[in-house]
């Protein structure tokens, strides 16, 4: 199954670089995201040789902030994120409204959606079958799931899930 979400949102491309630029995982906290595009991601996957590391977040997940806060803001997490992982964070309590869609997808063309978060929720149910937070998945350029962390708060069982 090749799951492809096309939506243009208010954020500019610029708006989206400055939320996560691959150096710093802080970077993106708070920032919703807006690339929603999993086609783009199989592209930038197979064009770097890196896997996909997608993070699904929720704004009200005090988890997701112990994580990011514990975790992901290790500077050996970080650059291992980057080295290794196209990264991708997906709020699924984002209220961000929809400006324009296209759904290439059947299973996905079944809702009504209104906001990012739904989109987004809907997106971690069928592609990783999980509706939790903090939710990490791997996944290969043709978006197989290569391996699935929930709630981990020890940065070396973190690096280890990695590959490192």
């Amino acid at each position: 199954m090749i799951l492809v979400i096309l939506i243009s949102l208010s954020c500019s491309e610029k708006e989206i670089n400055a939320c996560w630029d691959g150096s710093n995982v802080d970077s993106y906290v708070g920032c919703l995201e807006a690339t929603i595009d999993l086609h783009e991601l199989m592209g930038l996957s197979s064009s770097s040789g890196k896997k996909i590391l997608l993070y699904f977040n929720a704004i009200g997940c005090l988890n997701c902030r112990r994580m990011e806060n514990e975790v992901l803001s290790s500077p050996e997490v970080q650059s291992t994120i980057s080295q290794m992982f196209v990264f991708r964070t997906y709020y699924v309590d984002s209220r961000e409204m929809l400006t324009e869609k296209s759904y290439e997808e059947p299973l996905v063309r079944e809702g009504d959606f209104k906001s990012v978060g739904e989109v987004n929720s809907k997106i971690q149910g069928i592609l990783l079958k999980s509706g939790s937070q903090p939710f990490f998945a791997i996944l290969d350029e043709r978006l197989r799931t290569v391996d699935e962390l929930s709630l981990e708060l020890n940065v070396d069982e973190f690096l280890s899930f990695l590959g490192k």
